[in-house]
């Protein structure tokens, strides 16, 4: 004995179709991408400032939280970008040379009384010494005790840190994550 199902899937084929097509609009995809990207790196950022507290053990400044709450993002139909827009981040991450500009030095805390604070709302003097046969300053203490509380230094040279966000591949890999688990 034979039994014939006959069954027309082109109806629903289409619809499927066409539900997928909308899906995956460039549009949603970047959207998608760009949002998930951007909370991965609030959460990068995040736990690199946890872990990396200043090396005074001061109080934090809250400077990651700001870098943090800087993190968006834009999506269109030809991708996704994901902005990390706080004062000095790129310096943190790709390093590079900072000069003294408004000043004749950089005031470097090296006291944790120091640490967030401005060196000229301090009453401070000068520590000079002999660098090369020349007076130079050297750094900034307090008058009475003479704990310096400053290093002074015309330019230095910062060392880049890219681990303060994620690598392209684990980005990578978060899109792949989002759009996996959406779609």
């Amino acid at each position: 004995m034979f039994f014939a199902v006959h069954y027309d899937a082109t109806g629903d084929l289409l619809a499927d179709v066409a539900n997928l097509r909308r899906r995956l609009a460039p549009e949603r995809v970047s959207r998608i991408v760009g949002r998930s990207v951007a909370q991965q790196v609030r959460r990068h950022i995040t736990a690199y400032g946890q872990a990396h507290p200043n090396k005074l053990g001061a109080p934090s400044s809250g400077y990651y939280q700001g870098a943090v709450r800087g993190t968006s993002f834009t999506s269109d139909a030809n991708g996704a970008r994901v902005t990390v827009s706080h004062v000095g981040i790129a310096q943190r991450i790709y390093g590079g040379v900072i000069q003294a500009r408004k000043a004749k030095y950089l005031t470097i805390p090296v006291h944790v009384q120091a640490y967030n604070r401005r060196a000229r709302d301090m009453q401070l003097v000068p520590i000079i010494r002999r660098i090369n046969g020349q007076a130079r300053m050297v750094g900034l203490a307090e008058p009475n005790s003479g704990k310096m509380m400053f290093a002074t230094k015309e330019r230095v040279r910062q060392i880049g840190n890219p681990r303060i966000v994620p690598t392209q591949a684990e980005m990578e890999a978060e899109a792949y994550r989002a759009l996996d688990a959406e779609l």
